[in-house]
């Protein structure tokens, strides 16, 4: 999958409630990384991505999670890669696929820790 080419526009970028850089453009290859790796995954082949940075985990994984309920992830990084258009200072998209993934998880109000 060939990620798509630059827009011509904002390029999907912030706003006062949303902090997502190129926001549009990582998502349409993370949709069709999805599909892709989904494909994959329910003939039984190993996906094996390899990629730019880390927002490319937002179509590996949800690929992966759309073809096997019960797949787990070993993320080894210096960075925890959970922040969110919301929370995110810089707007980066590879310092959020599994804060987007898993966005929702943690009630509302409530820290990780808590």
């Amino acid at each position: 999958v060939s990620p798509p080419p630059p827009s011509s526009g904002s390029g999907g970028g912030a706003s006062p409630t949303h902090n997502a850089k190129n926001s549009a453009e990582v998502g349409d290859y993370a949709l069709s990384l999805a599909s892709l790796t989904m494909s994959k995954a329910l003939v039984g082949r190993f996906p094996l991505a390899l990629g730019g940075d880390h927002s490319i985990a937002l179509g590996t994984l949800a690929g992966l999670i759309r073809a096997r309920r019960d797949v787990g992830v070993i993320w080894v990084d210096a960075h925890a890669d959970l922040n969110t258009p919301w929370i995110s200072e810089s707007g980066n998209m590879h310092g959020m696929p599994l804060g987007i993934l898993t966005e929702g998880m943690v009630p509302e109000g409530r820290g990780l820790g808590e």
